[in-house]
């Protein structure tokens, strides 16, 4: 029997890679994500690479009842669960003075408390030896314009990976977040065409790297034992500068990097 691997946001991006990366080793998928559609393209997909068929679940990571179903369902299959990527994420850009109410809270909501309810839901399946990765991003580390529900929420995931690595340390659990750049993904190329102009212009958005790439490197830093796993050397210079350069330099810094409207 095919050990499992609970993934969120599962149906593209990186949470697909996430998926495909696991499934080539050899544990089953349980796809999450609130598309129904997606979501069957995926198994289909990993289904044909890996001749392992996903488990698919449609739900949205911020109702506790519905992922409360799912890890029944998980319980039920009597597979260990070896795996939880907490990934599903949203992002919305522009000032707070005018972004919607409703987009404040759905990044809130899916980000943080989305990954809040998975960890609730499906940790107490897993046993000594199995891993729960978190996928936070590099503007969790630091607040640009434009993006301050997306960086708290963010930023909270972190705080609440430490929090649950802490619990579960005698359990023998491992408990990892990863804080990725800017990954080529749908939710990225969305996240820039609906950007106000100015925010484009940021310095500091390179080149993209490929969900495939990333996925192998978050997994492959997670097997090596590190609780912040970067994808990449400019988010771990990032963080680094948070946490030596003096406020007025870090954010004078930030401020070169990433414009203001």
């Amino acid at each position: 029997m095919n050990p499992l691997a609970v993934v969120t946001g599962a149906s593209q991006g990186l949470g697909f890679a996430f998926a495909q990366r696991l499934a080539a080793e050899g544990l089953r998928p349980v796809l999450i994500a609130r598309s129904a559609a997606r979501l069957g393209d995926a198994a289909a997909q990993i289904a044909r690479e890996s001749g392992i068929e996903p488990l698919v679940m449609s739900a949205d990571v911020a109702d506790a009842a519905a992922l409360g179903r799912i890890a029944a369902d998980v319980r039920a299959s009597g597979a260990p669960l070896a795996w939880l990527v907490c990934n599903a994420g949203i992002v919305r850009t522009g000032t707070v003075e005018h972004m919607a109410a409703e987009d404040i809270a759905a990044q809130v909501r899916t980000n943080l408390l989305g990954a809040m309810l998975a960890a609730r839901a499906f940790m107490p399946l897993m046993a000594a030896g199995s891993r729960v990765l978190f996928v936070s991003s590099g503007f969790g580390l630091m607040g640009p314009a434009g993006y301050a529900a997306y960086s708290a929420s963010k930023a909270g995931m972190i705080t609440f990976a430490e929090a649950v690595r802490r619990e579960v340390h005698a359990r023998k659990i491992g408990v990892y977040v990863a804080v990725p750049a800017d990954i080529d993904t749908p939710g990225h190329t969305n996240e820039m065409a609906s950007a106000p102009e100015w925010m484009r212009r940021a310095a500091a958005r390179g080149p993209l790297l490929s969900a495939e790439a990333a996925a192998a490197r978050i997994l492959r830093g997670c097997r090596g034992g590190r609780f912040v796993v970067y994808s990449d050397l400019s988010v771990r210079a990032l963080a680094l500068a948070t946490r030596v350069l003096p406020r007025r330099l870090r954010d004078w810094s930030i401020d070169r990097l990433f414009p203001r409207p």
